[in-house]
């Protein structure tokens, strides 16, 4: 009945008063959740008329959208730069009060009244029994547009009330294909979500038992065209801070989907080999060091060792030096084969020449980690090496054969003849 009333307000929202924004924000937060505990019974029914469904699908759909409409009218302007002025040489920012109006509460309190509508069998609302793509996507846009906040992954209560929203959302409406792309779009222009949506992802496949959007992520990655990599260096940096954390999430669900980013190792970003490179780490030290391998976890470990070993004599310095300091890490993990040593060792040794300031500065690192994690022999104290070399000394006496103290030479035994 009042729809038109509030949507002239959305659509003036610039020129409405604040308290009256604020009294609409609060009408319309109570109202869907409400309804929202009006509709489990009907829900429940068996069978309900036709009018009825019509009703309620036409409420929830009016009331939804007014919702997620000020909800991204709220955030934008919350997200506006703050008014700075200078003074005297010092800058100071102009503080604004709104009274009690708590947008950060009011933000947690909206997302979860959403959280609390789709959680319902909405479906039976409509004819057929599928939630419209259209309505899915409204509210997925609108958990989207607070993440761009900072402030909103920094918040606990709020960045969790949004993630598990977009959880049900993929297990329960099929939103998975677009969450992937969403998440794609998102890394590209938001760097501070590289940690945030890594988190997200694994929740989607570990609590809301959704794998596949790692696939869709990765492949989408994988498919990126190498010299667009290399002019956007901010939203490269993004993926590969992204695909790293994921990989230290969940290193299982990674190693099968590597393959489809292993093209980025022969590309032109340094950035991109650095984060390949670092999903491999991360896949060997939580994943491949475990003493139970078999000979295909054995084989991956291997071919990735190699990949990492190769690397070291990468074109580019800032892969050489990144490259030791994954070694670095992987060498405090104890997770370095035996057989390995030698080789690693002599490589590293070669890198203490390297033109570059910085690798020479993280091979040094490396060799001083080689020597105090040293498999064969952590400790090397002289008096017990000098102890233990008498001692073999003397066994290896006892086990040569006596040589004879007089030998004829061959002259004076002929002479003597």
């Amino acid at each position: 009945e009042n729809f038109d009333l509030i949507y002239s307000v959305l659509s003036q929202v610039n020129e409405v008063e604040t308290d009256v924004k604020e009294e609409v924000w609060t009408l319309l937060v109570k109202a869907v959740s409400q309804h929202a505990s009006q509709l489990p019974p009907l829900l429940d029914t068996a069978d309900f008329d036709c009018s009825t469904r019509l009703q309620h699908l036409n409420t929830l759909k009016m009331t939804t959208y007014l919702l997620t409409q000020f909800m991204e009218t709220f955030e934008a302007e919350d997200t506006k730069p703050t008014t700075v002025t200078v003074t005297k040489g010092r800058k100071t920012k102009k503080k604004t009060t709104k009274g009690d109006w708590d947008w950060e509460g009011e933000r947690l309190r909206a997302v979860q009244s959403l959280s609390q509508v789709v959680e319902l069998e909405i479906g039976r609302l409509w004819e057929p029994p599928v939630v419209e793509e259209e309505f899915v996507n409204m509210i997925a846009n609108s958990c989207y547009k607070l993440l761009e906040n900072p402030s909103t992954c920094k918040e606990k209560a709020s960045k969790d009330a949004v993630f598990h929203l977009l959880g049900t959302l993929v297990r329960r409406y099929n939103h998975s294909l677009g969450a992937s792309l969403k998440i794609i779009q998102l890394l590209q222009h938001f760097e501070h979500l590289a940690s945030p949506l890594a988190q997200l992802v694994e929740l989607f496949a570990l609590q809301f038992g959704n794998k596949s959007v790692i696939s869709d992520i990765t492949r989408e990655i994988g498919r990126m065209d190498p010299s667009k990599l290399v002019r956007d260096n901010s939203g490269t940096r993004s993926y590969a801070a992204f695909m790293v954390e994921l990989a230290a999430r969940v290193p299982a669900l990674m190693l099968p989907n590597i393959s489809v980013l292993l093209c980025h190792l022969d590309g032109e970003s340094y950035t991109m080999r650095n984060g390949v490179l670092g999903v491999m780490s991360e896949i060997v030290i939580k994943e491949l060091s475990k003493g139970d391998l078999d000979s295909k976890g054995k084989c991956a470990r291997d071919q990735f060792l190699d990949c990492l070993e190769e690397h070291i004599h990468d074109v580019h310095a800032f892969v050489r030096s990144k490259v030791l300091t994954l070694w670095l890490n992987i060498c405090n993990e104890k997770a370095i084969p035996l057989g390995r040593w030698h080789q690693l060792l002599c490589l590293v040794v070669g890198r203490l020449q390297d033109k570059s300031s910085l690798v020479r500065k993280v091979a040094i690192q490396l060799l001083t980690t080689f020597l105090t994690s040293n498999p064969f022999g952590a400790k090397l104290p002289l008096d017990v090496l000098k102890a233990e070399l008498e001692k073999e000394s003397a066994k290896l006496q006892e086990i040569m054969p006596e040589q004879p103290q007089d030998q004829p030479q061959d002259g004076l035994a002929a002479g003597e003849e």
